[in-house]
């Protein structure tokens, strides 16, 4: 048995975590879901006895997913929230109400699933980190008797460890390109594995999205007898404002409510999309006796939430920000919000990327912005070493100052020596960038 946290953590590192690979084959062999349903049962599937949510998409999951947890958190409801990756600590992936699950919790669920573990160890098809983490998240929930648990895709939907429930409700964000080794090349095959959640008869609630992923989508939900609900069509944003430095200000209008004078201290338009796409959900739990959750207290809640690692403001005067952007839209989106939101003279930009990613791409949007770079890596092996990362850099760019350092700490230090009162520096690029830059600023 594992006696401690610790214990039990080295011992769910010893499984493959697919996080941590550059590169493996995206298939039902690889991402075997009869692994994480016989897991599940040796439990007794507590999964099938708790209420759920199930979240997927390529741009704004996490967010939709912190967004609904908060949200119904504020009218005193019991919600479980599992996310990934984490930026810190591993227990942030596991949460009741914002608090991460305790070491004692965690060590206790670890115990009950290693029976089953230690048994099918050696053979070939034994579980992964990712299943593990999931099976953890809804023992805990089951066993803490919440409410309603939110659960967030980790790769893609159709194949994905989260995708064995039947839940209340199926969520789909903004669809893009993203690991399209593994989803595919074009976005209807990619929209194709992000609805692979939608369950027949389960309503689906979807962020506007480009016409190619929307048909996709939207012929699965009919396929599936899925009652389908859009932004933009039966969820409508209003009088979208963005406030200089200090959020935005919005209505929106579901399909039984009008929810009005909207404040969010978050940056950046897409948050209210994402904040309206929850909304949309709340009103059909709402619609349907699930929780009874007030205007009035969702007005009062918005304005308190926060999203940690996606432009997150840590300091002003320089301005530090975080965050995890690390595909073309999420990069596209995060320009965009600076541009509309901060005032500044230079931007100082500490870069890291992952080598999946789509690299050119992601340099060509990001260094027209830049007036000074440095590229350094956080410390996973699916990230370019800042040498390697050089040769990716277009040759128009190197008009500019690049420096390399591959210690973030140091990375850091550098920038503010770079950096004047009325400068931004800016650490993006990476969700394992902007866990382990939060962890040094934190220190």
């Amino acid at each position: 048995m594992l006696k401690s946290y610790q214990q039990a953590y080295k011992y769910l590192c010893r499984f493959t975590d697919y996080e941590r690979m550059a590169r493996f084959h995206y298939s039902q062999k690889t991402f075997n879901l009869k692994r994480i349903k016989r897991l599940m049962k040796s439990v007794g599937n507590p999964q099938n006895h708790c209420p759920l949510i199930h979240v997927a998409g390529t741009k704004g999951k996490g967010s939709t997913a912190i967004i609904l947890a908060r949200l119904l958190e504020a009218a005193g409801y019991k919600i479980g929230l599992f996310t990934s990756p984490h930026l810190v600590s591993l227990r942030e992936r596991i949460q009741i109400n914002g608090r991460q699950i305790p070491l004692k919790a965690f060590t206790r669920t670890m115990n009950q699933l290693y029976p089953f573990l230690k048994r099918h160890k050696k053979s070939a098809d034994y579980s992964t980190f990712f299943e593990i983490m999931t099976a953890a998240a809804w023992l805990y929930f089951f066993q803490q008797k919440v409410n309603l648990a939110i659960m967030e895709v980790g790769l893609g939907g159709r194949l994905d460890a989260t995708n064995i429930i039947t839940p209340l409700v199926s969520v789909i964000t903004k669809i893009d390109f993203d690991h399209v080794d593994k989803l595919g090349r074009t976005l209807p095959l990619i929209a194709r594995e992000k609805a692979g959640i939608i369950k027949k008869h389960i309503p689906v609630f979807c962020a506007d999205n480009a016409p190619a992923a929307l048909r996709v989508i939207k012929k699965i939900a009919r396929q599936k007898q899925a009652p389908f609900y859009q932004v933009g069509r039966q969820i409508k944003i209003t009088g979208l404002r963005t406030k200089h430095g200090s959020g935005l200000l919005f209505n929106v209008k579901t399909t039984h409510r009008h929810y009005r004078q909207l404040k969010l201290s978050l940056a950046g338009p897409h948050q209210a999309q994402n904040t309206a796409l929850a909304l949309g959900v709340i009103d059909h739990l709402n619609n349907q006796k699930v929780v009874d959750l007030k205007p009035v207290i969702i007005k009062k809640a918005c304005p308190g939430i926060s999203l940690p690692g996606r432009i997150e403001v840590v300091q002003r005067a320089p301005y530090i920000i975080i965050d995890s952007a690390h595909n073309p839209v999420s990069i596209r989106s995060l320009i965009n919000t600076i541009r509309k939101t901060f005032k500044y003279r230079k931007l100082v930009l500490i870069l890291a990327l992952n080598r999946d990613k789509e690299t050119v791409k992601i340099l060509d949007l990001i260094l027209p912005e830049s007036q000074i770079v440095i590229l350094t890596k956080a410390n996973n092996p699916r990230m370019w070493d800042p040498i390697d990362l050089v040769p990716q850099i277009p040759a128009r760019f190197f008009d500019r100052p690049i420096f390399l350092e591959p210690k973030l700490r140091t990375a850091l230090k550098l920038a503010k020596t770079l950096a004047g009162k009325k400068d931004m520096i800016l650490s993006t690029g990476s969700f394992y960038l902007a866990g382990e830059m939060k962890s040094i600023l934190n220190r």
